[in-house]
């Protein structure tokens, strides 16, 4: 009897974009994915209702992070997708779609945080003596830099994610990819340090009275919160990619702690889920003016 070889979980004749595994870099478990995405719908749900309570048209910005935490879901139902038809049907639709939007909807995440920042500024009648001390400016500078990394990410991501399902595996053009996802995730951190700094400065300027407001320190502890939570994550990836990036002269292209998955979930998911609970705990919609 011919013995039957497997690879990856899979026959081993069977191509990358069939191989979960391979795409992946680990053997991805059903329970992580599926998990992920219902709480990212309940979450975003939660936060929907509570903006519908509030009826506070000063928030009305949120709808934001009901949409990101229902895409983020749908990156892991992608996931899912993944893991459910390894070895049989064509993943790399699925793997390039969960890749794409698990990286870049928590920019926009960062942009309602922006938002959320701007408005406390604005009721607090901080002095607006420089430019970069104006609400349009922390809300339309950091927004537009969000929008400047989730172009460069993406691009980025394009090319690693088409390096790993060609019919030869490119080394080089995975580098050129995780580079500049590695490029985007640099500039984006830089520009959440510099808006925690600024926050810093703005948080002592700002009306005395109004800022010993309990909800107004509520409002800057989220803040600061979700920044925490955001720039961990921001980290993990920027740790993950460059170390992809050296790794992807191997013939699998996987390596460091992008390819493991309890990092992934723990560094990556539980983190831009907890900054999105963070805002149900502390819904703006209720602790802001009218």
């Amino acid at each position: 009897m011919a013995t039957v070889e497997y690879e990856d979980g899979c026959l081993k004749d069977v191509e990358t974009r069939y191989n979960a595994e391979a795409l992946w870099g680990y053997d991805m478990k059903m329970g992580a994915p599926a998990t992920a995405l219902s709480l990212f719908y309940l979450t975003g749900l939660i936060i929907l209702i509570q903006l519908l309570m509030a009826r506070n048209r000063n928030t009305f910005y949120m709808i934001v992070v009901v949409i990101a935490a229902w895409a983020e879901g749908g990156g892991y139902s992608a996931a899912v997708y993944t893991v459910q038809h390894d070895c049989e049907k064509d993943l790399f639709a699925s793997f390039l779609a969960a890749q794409v939007i698990i990286l870049l909807v928590p920019n926009f995440i960062e942009a309602t945080m922006y938002a959320s920042a701007s408005k406390v500024t604005v009721f607090g009648r901080a002095p607006r003596d420089h430019f970069w001390q104006r609400p349009a400016f922390v809300t339309w500078f950091y927004t537009i830099s969000d929008i400047v990394t989730i172009v460069i990410q993406a691009i980025g991501i394009g090319i690693w994610g088409s390096a790993q399902t060609a019919d030869e595996y490119d080394p080089d053009q995975a580098t050129v990819g995780a580079w500049i996802v590695v490029a985007g995730l640099i500039a984006q951190i830089v520009s959440q340090s510099v808006f925690l700094l600024e926050q810093l400065y703005l948080q002592t300027k700002i009306d005395k009275v109004y800022a010993e407001l309990p909800e107004i320190r509520a409002m800057y502890f989220s803040i600061y919160l979700i920044w925490a939570f955001l720039q961990i994550r921001n980290i993990y990836r920027l740790i993950a990619f460059i170390q992809r990036s050296v790794a992807n002269k191997d013939e699998d292209g996987g390596g460091g702690a992008g390819s493991n998955q309890a990092a992934f979930f723990i560094l990556e998911a539980l983190m831009i889920l907890m900054s999105c609970v963070v805002f149900a705990i502390y819904p703006p919609g209720w602790l802001l003016p009218r």
